[in-house]
């Protein structure tokens, strides 16, 4: 399948569920946000077939929802493959609420609501089984992760997830992100930040023609250096960071989710050794854990589509597997 199907396929599932999770909070709004994203997965799947069976060109799809039902209906190539759209009247009852809710602001009742989240799924599973051949349930953001060791290290982390494993699932999403996003902003972060701690030397006088004259001099200006040599280096790796945040931002990542993805994820150092996390001081409850990694998944399929090309090194491959993970990430 080519990627602008796929995407638009995938784009559509994750309309879906969270249309589906509005569907199941309280209150006016949540139902009229998952009206229309309920609306909005099944459009984009009708535009999908149209465009994947050449049906209409992209500059033609313009038309109204009930047109793209039947021409889809109706198509004889579709129709001699035995291809029948599915659960016609309902994508057509859901269809007049959305017009109701956006026009009217009409809210839906409850039992219209059920009815919605059981038929907009069982439309997109027929759907997707019919015309693409594949399995809805399956379909995965990480499928668009072109990178195969970075795709391997999510799926690791959501199977943790899946079985109630969170620190772990955590650990692994955060290790992750920091190797894709390394990988994202290297080269265009150089080394412009770079100090020479000998200039900050000469700059207080350290290297004063009538030092022999102070008493104890050297002894202070030993100390004095490696305490400035600290701090040279601590403003590097800040300067680095926040260009590497700023260029993080420029893709796309929300301030608020990157402070929040950061307070409930460890410290990740990365030496010859492998990684170690140094966990901060909060309780990791299972909706943060799922929130993080799904954060994550959406960064890095994100910067995929832009072309950005997230990757892990090639070397590192083996050190996050589970038994490795499994006792790193018990540290504290």
């Amino acid at each position: 399948m080519d990627k602008p199907t796929f995407r638009r396929l995938l784009l559509a599932k994750q309309l879906f569920l969270h249309g589906y999770d509005h569907s199941e909070h309280h209150g006016a709004l949540n139902k009229m946000i998952a009206v229309h994203n309920f609306h909005n997965a099944i459009e984009i799947v009708l535009k999908a077939v149209m465009l994947h069976y050449e049906i209409r060109p992209t500059k033609e799809l313009n038309i109204g929802f009930d047109d793209l039902v039947n021409e889809i209906a109706n198509n004889p190539i579709l129709k001699n493959q035995g291809k029948k759209l599915p659960y016609r009247q309902q994508i057509r009852n859901l269809n007049t609420h959305r017009n109701l809710v956006q026009h009217d602001a009409v809210e839906p009742s409850t039992a219209v609501m059920d009815e919605f989240r059981l038929y907009t799924r069982r439309f997109l599973t027929e759907a997707y089984r019919t015309y693409f051949d594949l399995d809805f349930e399956a379909v995965s953001q990480l499928e668009a992760v072109d990178n195969s060791r970075l795709r391997k290290l999510l799926t690791l982390a959501v199977a943790e997830m899946e079985q109630e494993e969170h620190r772990t699932a955590v650990a692994l999403a955060k290790l992750a992100f920091v190797w894709a996003s390394e990988s994202v902003t290297e080269g265009l972060v150089g080394s412009q930040f770079d100090t020479d701690p000998h200039l900050v030397r000469h700059a207080l006088f350290l290297h004063h023609p009538f030092r022999s004259r102070w008493p104890g001099i050297d002894e202070f200006r030993n100390e004095l250096e490696r305490v400035l040599e600290d701090i040279v280096r601590r403003l590097d790796e800040n300067s680095r960071n926040a260009a590497n945040y700023a260029l993080l931002v420029a893709t796309g990542i929300d301030l608020v989710d990157y402070k929040r993805f950061h307070s409930f994820t460890p410290h990740v150092d990365i030496t010859f050794g492998g990684p170690s996390f140094g966990w901060p001081d909060v309780d990791l409850v299972s909706s943060d854990a799922n929130w993080c990694l799904q954060f994550v998944i959406d960064a890095t399929v994100k910067w995929t589509s832009m072309g950005l090309a997230p990757s892990i090194p090639d070397w590192a491959e083996e050190i996050y597997q589970d038994k490795f993970l499994d006792k790193r990430t018990q540290q504290d």
